[in-house]
């Protein structure tokens, strides 16, 4: 393994080291870091309807549009020393920006690690080209359903034989190019009023369609409830409460420059800074996430925060962690 890499690999580890140390033993409401990790929103805008997402009532609620290109070279500008990775996403479908590759060439000219998570379609031959010509690191589909019906049902404005299309040419032109990156990984949610429509056979029976492509990993999981802006069946465990990692290792940049600590506060309703015109390291620091980090340690928390309704801080743990978020922290 060449130097830099090993040496990339143990600042890593120690910076997640801190995370945990400040998270699970100090219970620190000030941490003496910066952010672990970034969620920088290229747009909340979506052109589906998902019936499991909340995205459908954001913008009805408010005029969504599209990060300036100078805001997100601002925030790699800030950020490109110290964070472990950058998510090029949140609330919307990323790949509506139309400079969105522009920003993933940014980001990775300046070391800095990137993911995507896309709904695929808009995933056609030419984006495809440009994204395996991009920097970009990791690219996650979002595939709810194993058969046209239940993909439909759940997935509106999609169609099931376009979109898969589009994600098995992509990786049939991965494969031709011999490329290992951008890693690549298909995800699907467990939802539970599917009435097995996500079981074992039907799933074996979708997956042969992949055999022989570049899928580095299958996923699998559970719903959340985004902040209680979503019902979900079973999602809460009330004898459970677990404080949420992501005040302690993230920072979530909306697409108009506003700042929340968590992007499962999905309609942004904590506001913590502007990025704009504040530095992120200061804005992680702020008198306002001290004191949101101090009120989740002690179970003290305002009505008014979507953190009550959260079924992130409700799911069982492991040794006193949240299993699901730290095992995402080091992805």
């Amino acid at each position: 393994m060449p130097f830099e890499e090993t040496r990339g690999k143990i600042r890593s580890v120690r910076r997640l080291v801190q995370v945990l140390w400040s998270y699970r033993v100090a219970r620190s409401s000030t941490v003496g870091y910066p952010p672990y990790r970034l969620w920088v929103e290229p747009t909340a805008a979506c052109n589906l309807r998902c019936t499991y997402c909340p995205n459908k009532e954001l913008s009805r609620q408010e005029n969504l549009g599209f990060m300036r290109f100078s805001l997100f070279q601002k925030v790699i500008d800030e950020a490109r020393d110290w964070v472990h990775d950058i998510n090029v996403h949140h609330r919307g479908e990323a790949l509506l920006h139309p400079r969105f590759v522009d920003m993933v060439n940014y980001a990775g000219a300046n070391g800095v690690f990137t993911k995507l998570h896309t709904n695929a379609t808009k995933l056609n031959h030419e984006m495809s080209e440009a994204i395996l010509d991009s920097s970009l690191d990791l690219i996650s589909f979002s595939f709810d359903g194993f058969e046209k019906a239940t993909y439909e049902r759940y997935r509106r404005r999609a169609k099931f034989e376009v979109v898969l299309d589009n994600i098995l040419e992509f990786l049939r032109m991965k494969q031709r190019r011999g490329q290992m990156k951008p890693f690549t990984v298909f995800e699907t949610i467990d939802f539970p009023d599917a009435e097995g429509d996500f079981d074992a056979d039907r799933r074996q029976a979708f997956l042969k369609r992949f055999e022989g492509l570049p899928v580095d990993r299958f996923i699998l999981k559970k719903p959340h409830n985004w902040g209680g802006n979503v019902s979900v069946d079973g999602a809460m465990d009330a004898g459970s409460f677990l404080p949420c990692t992501f005040l302690w290792h993230g920072l979530v940049v909306m697409w108009d420059g506003k700042v929340g600590p968590c992007p499962h506060d999905y309609m942004g309703k904590i506001v913590l800074g502007d990025a704009s015109s504040e530095d992120l390291t200061s804005i992680f620091n702020s008198l306002m996430l001290r004191d949101l980090r101090q009120a989740m340690v002690q179970r003290q928390l305002p009505e008014w925060l979507p953190c009550n309704e959260c079924d992130t801080i409700r799911r069982r743990g492991v040794l006193g962690l949240p299993f699901q978020s730290v095992k995402y922290l080091k992805h």
